[in-house]
């Protein structure tokens, strides 16, 4: 038996052992409830009223935590606004290289090769466990050769998300534009698409001096579609906000660019981020670089959780 009301639904249902009616009620976005009753009228009783109550309880937002892209892009401006003619402004036209090489550029989500699962008694399934392909075999079912490419995972070991790099860098953009089409043409990665074992893939190149990534191209189910790239301009002009903000180590104002709230990431770990930055700049006084090592070497690495990586990257 099963019953509607708004937007959360009801069963009810005989248990295998026929002693019991097993009852059930869920909505999208809202954790469901569950019970088991001798009778069957107590069950209906039950069930008129949790899903009453669960179709009363406010929304849910997806995401939440991080705000949209709309609030983000409204904080940095404001951001840019209240430190442009500050002592911690980094130009972004300061940051421009002499020269730029680049390397291919190769990313994929791979699918688990193994995972748990358990189903809810109000026949929802849930997977946990998840178990990915090592750097090395993915190498390897891509038929690409791994003393050519840097690879690492992007949100650390046993995750979906892989980063290959040429080892070569190259001086001219022609040049590796046509080497990254030539190493996504003569690999496996569209067949293991078609199969099911790459959730989505795409390839280009990035500057070696600033990171910017150029795409040529990718593949990706409809419901799993890389985020829209910045222009250099726009990705220039983010690198300056974002290495002015870690010398000026205000977290509050560092959360705000990220747009990501203390539940998904505190401020210990955007300390760490701000003085990991810091220490890197080429742009910051020496004494300010000194003070970040010295913090981090006085503090342990922590880990970003993958939900917040994933939002800001993928």
């Amino acid at each position: 038996m099963i019953c509607r009301y708004q937007t959360a639904e009801g069963r009810i249902w005989l248990a295998e052992n026929k002693f019991f009616w097993n009852t059930c009620v869920k909505r999208e976005g809202q954790i469901g409830n569950s019970y088991h009753f001798v009778k069957f009228v107590e069950a209906v009783d039950w069930v008129e009223k949790e899903i009453v109550n669960l179709a009363n309880k406010p929304d849910v937002k997806k995401e939440e935590g991080i705000l949209s892209e709309v609030e983000i892009k409204a904080n940095r401006a404001r951001l840019k606004t209240k430190l442009i003619n500050g002592p911690y402004w980094i130009d972004a036209a300061r940051m421009e290289p002499q020269r730029i090489t680049y390397t291919v550029l190769i990313d994929l989500e791979a699918k688990p090769i193994s995972y748990k699962s358990f189903e809810t008694i109000c026949g929802d399934t849930y997977k946990f466990s998840d178990r990915y392909p090592t750097p090395g075999k993915l190498t390897n079912d891509i038929h690409f050769d791994a003393g050519h490419f840097q690879i690492s995972q992007m949100l650390g070991d046993n995750s979906e998300h892989f980063r290959f790099t040429s080892l070569t860098n190259y001086y001219q953009e022609t040049s590796v534009a046509e080497q990254a089409q030539q190493v996504w043409n003569q690999s496996r990665i569209l067949q293991l698409f078609k199969t099911g074992e790459i959730v989505r893939g795409r390839f280009g190149y990035q500057e070696v001096e600033t990171g910017y990534i150029t795409l040529l191209g990718a593949c990706g189910q409809a419901d799993r579609v890389w985020r829209e790239e910045e222009n250099r301009s726009e990705f220039m002009e983010r690198k300056a906000l974002r290495e002015s903000l870690s010398f000026a180590l205000d977290v509050n104002d560092y959360r705000d660019f990220l747009g990501l709230s203390p539940e998904l990431i505190n401020d210990e770990r955007l300390l760490e981020s701000m003085h990991k930055t810091r220490s890197d700049s080429k742009f910051v006084p020496d004494e300010a670089r000194r003070e970040s090592l010295v913090w981090l070497a006085q503090h342990k690495p922590l880990k970003l959780s993958n939900k917040s990586l994933s939002n800001n990257y993928f």
